[in-house]
């Protein structure tokens, strides 16, 4: 009988420790759902205060101040509408994830490398 007691004891004290693990995990991952909401909700967008455009810039002054710059490639044509999105864009996303989006989503696609071998003939045959 005493040896049957102890095992019962075993039994539920590492059901107890497995349970506690996972309310452990639940209270964690709780947590991290918590701060991640108060973080979205402090999140906000940079509303646009003022837009200087340029021969070839846009540059963008945001209501917390801050000032973001987009040139345009010496290759392309200006474009407010464009310069004005590419200015928000970089201003919310910052240049480094703008120029990793810009890639995966234009740059590397079927459509853009046709478009580009095209606009590299035209060239090409202006030239000539």
């Amino acid at each position: 009988m005493d040896n049957r007691n102890e095992m019962y004891l075993q039994m539920l004290t590492e059901e107890n420790i497995r349970l506690r693990d996972k309310i452990d995990g639940l209270v964690f991952e709780n947590n991290l759902l918590y701060y991640y909401l108060q973080a979205l909700q402090k999140a906000t967008v940079p509303m646009p205060e003022r837009v200087i455009y340029s021969k070839n810039a846009t540059i963008l002054f945001d209501d917390k101040g801050d000032k973001t710059v987009v040139k345009c490639a010496k290759d392309d044509i200006y474009d407010l509408r464009l310069g004005f999105c590419l200015s928000l864009l970089k201003r919310i996303y910052g240049k480094k994830e703008l120029d990793r989006m810009m890639s995966k989503f234009v740059y590397e696609t079927d459509n853009y490398k046709v478009l580009k071998e095209k606009k590299n003939g035209r060239k090409k045959s202006k030239k000539d």
